[in-house]
């Protein structure tokens, strides 16, 4: 409009050509760049959002669930889920390796805060971390000492040092470490 005016001397197209040149070059500058198509920095804006999240109430706000699926004897104020221990080292279904276990309403309100929680879940289930119970799901049912089983967002605790879950035979004793 301005140019149609005569107020810059810009000749026709070139405005959306320089919005368009700038939006490349900060693309192309993000995290990922833009072979990721600008959502490789997302993905780990959510990794860091969810460790944050567990390194800060690991401890405080998750009941931790013995081999017999009951809880500690620990009282836990303003509880976020459960640790457990899911599947055997090989299996496929969790080697062995803590899980923490958070309901579906604690994920969307307080982990993903902000986020799109489906988004950061198909994030961390991309990355190694999260542990569905079936392709085309990002939830699974446990049992959590409630009595009946619960829909909760399983992740790995390995999440924590930003190394994928080393599940089965092949790589039992292997770990790649994450670009962050």
């Amino acid at each position: 409009m301005a140019t149609t005016l005569g107020i810059l001397p810009w000749a026709p197209g070139e405005a959306e050509a320089a919005a368009a040149r700038c939006f490349r070059d900060w693309l192309a500058a993000r995290e990922g760049g833009t072979a990721g198509a600008g959502d490789a920095a997302e993905k780990i804006a959510a990794l860091e959002k969810v460790r944050h999240f567990l390194l800060k109430h690991g401890a405080a706000r998750f009941v931790t669930l013995r081999d017999d699926e009951l809880p500690d004897e620990r009282p836990v104020a303003n509880r976020a889920g459960w640790r457990k221990r899911i599947g055997r080292r090989g299996d496929g279904q969790g080697g062995n390796d803590w899980h923490y276990c958070i309901p579906p309403e604690v994920w969307s309100r307080e982990v993903c805060a902000g986020l799109d929680p489906k988004a950061v879940a198909g994030a961390l289930r991309d990355a190694g971390f999260l542990l569905p119970q079936g392709s085309g799901r990002l939830t699974r049912m446990e049992r959590v000492g409630l009595g009946n089983p619960v829909r909760v967002y399983a992740n790995n605790e390995a999440i924590l040092a930003g190394n994928r879950s080393a599940e089965g035979p092949d790589n039992a004793d292997e770990e790649e470490t994450l670009p962050f």
